[in-house]
């Protein structure tokens, strides 16, 4: 059986709840459950660590994206930061590089787009060719790195999820938050028993 650890971020901006953490909550406890704080200072050290002392199979990075329709399984990460909006330490950044010595950009590794065949009956789920300028593309893309700079055995997958029902008053897209759950569940048992 395969080790899986799974991560989710704690809450940011005007929003009070997180899908992803909302999410992660719930998942069995057969998987290591870590919640990452938004903040591009400390996310780097604590990948870093989780892939060098967990030694997992799998590193499942979970996130929101409150304009998403369904739940998107990511392609692949850009070695970019551009965006305004501050992590929870006050911190932005605009057209800033990740790592210097870093690929434009990686693909993920769990075969994202055979998981999407699978399950795109089952669940409204897609396969996303961007994940962001923010705080989730810079994880997906720094597990990435790490995994390719250390040649580590970890395979790396990031889902986004919109945001759950009654998460907010604003009409932004949402999904039941219970089938966001099955889903996620459905896709950890294809790696767990891969």
């Amino acid at each position: 059986m395969n080790k899986i650890v799974v991560t989710a971020f704690e809450p940011f901006g005007i929003i009070p709840t997180n899908s992803s953490l909302e999410i992660l909550k719930t998942l069995s406890e057969d998987y290591q459950k870590i919640v990452l704080p938004v903040s591009y200072e400390k996310c780097d050290t604590l990948l870093k660590d989780i892939l060098l002392n967990q030694k997992p199979d799998y590193l499942i990075l979970l996130g929101q994206a409150q304009n998403r329709h369904t739940i998107s399984l990511e392609q692949g990460a850009i070695n970019l930061i551009n965006t305004p909006t501050r992590d929870n330490d006050g911190k932005f950044y605009l057209n800033k590089i990740i790592k210097e010595d870093g690929n434009d950009g990686y693909f993920n590794t769990i075969d994202a787009s055979r998981l999407v065949e699978e399950l795109a009956s089952t669940y409204p789920i897609s396969l996303s060719y961007s994940a962001g300028v923010y705080v989730c593309n810079y994880v997906f893309y720094l597990a990435l790195y790490y995994v390719s700079k250390l040649n580590l055995s970890t395979k790396i997958g990031f889902i986004h999820f919109p945001l759950y029902q009654h998460q907010t008053e604003d009409s932004l897209p949402t999904l039941e938050l219970d089938t966001m759950v099955k889903a996620t569940n459905h896709i950890l048992q294809l790696l767990l028993n891969k």
